[in-house]
């Protein structure tokens, strides 16, 4: 289950090629949604220099030898991100999973006193 939600997350396989079939394992990981605001506030509105030969992985921009972080944030589909949104989504998760918690150890707690 680890390896998978690694895979699926973003950093190797994107979105997109993800199979249908496995694409709700993408919105369950908690990891998708602070991973996606990083890059958001990190790329977001910066310019990058590209390397002394003017290499660029991504399009340079007016031949500056430079790119832009929002061309990198449409590369991989995370120009509509919203840290903000995602940050409660995770607080969110937070709630939830602490809940699931909750009512499993107060069931075994009743079992145990059975």
């Amino acid at each position: 289950l680890g390896v998978y939600k690694y895979i699926f997350l973003g950093y190797f396989v994107r979105k997109t090629n993800i199979p249908v079939y496995w694409i709700w394992g993408h919105y369950l990981s908690y990891q998708k949604y602070s991973f996606e605001a990083m890059v958001k506030k990190g790329f977001d509105g910066d310019v990058f220099n590209c390397n002394g030969a003017c290499f660029c992985f991504f399009p340079p921009k007016n031949l500056t030898c430079q790119f832009e972080g929002r061309t990198v944030l449409e590369e991989y589909d995370y120009d509509d991100v919203s840290p903000t949104n995602w940050c409660l989504v995770l607080a969110g998760m937070i709630i939830f999973y602490r809940f699931v918690f909750y009512l499993a150890v107060k069931r075994s707690a009743m079992k145990s006193h059975s």
